[in-house]
């Protein structure tokens, strides 16, 4: 019997350039890499608000950069703010964060 989605989702992101390890059904972080922590989650649908926002820092975002979106629910603190990037996008970041602590 194949892995469910959710499972091969989880299996895609932990061989990102990340190399990090598919936890499972360990508890805690879903993927365990070097210097990230995440969680992995397959909706059946993700809120529409949160694709046209992202869309519209998409739209907005001039030639060069890596567009982002922040969201955060009113009454929250800043600092607990949610910000949504591509995966494309975080994968170049989360590179660029690796290569530097290497360096360190």
């Amino acid at each position: 019997m194949a892995d469910p989605a959710w499972k091969q989702f989880e299996r895609r992101l932990s061989k990102m350039r990340l190399e990090g390890q598919r936890t499972g059904i360990l508890g805690g972080e879903d993927i365990r890499s070097k210097y990230f922590s995440g969680e992995a989650k397959l909706w059946k649908r993700v809120p529409k608000s949160i694709f046209r926002t992202y869309d519209q820092a998409k739209r907005n975002c001039p030639a060069g950069k890596i567009p982002f979106a922040c969201i955060k629910e009113k009454g929250r603190w800043d600092k607990n703010a949610l910000v949504i990037l591509s995966l494309e996008h975080f994968d170049i970041l989360a590179r660029a964060y690796e290569e530097r602590k290497e360096r360190q």
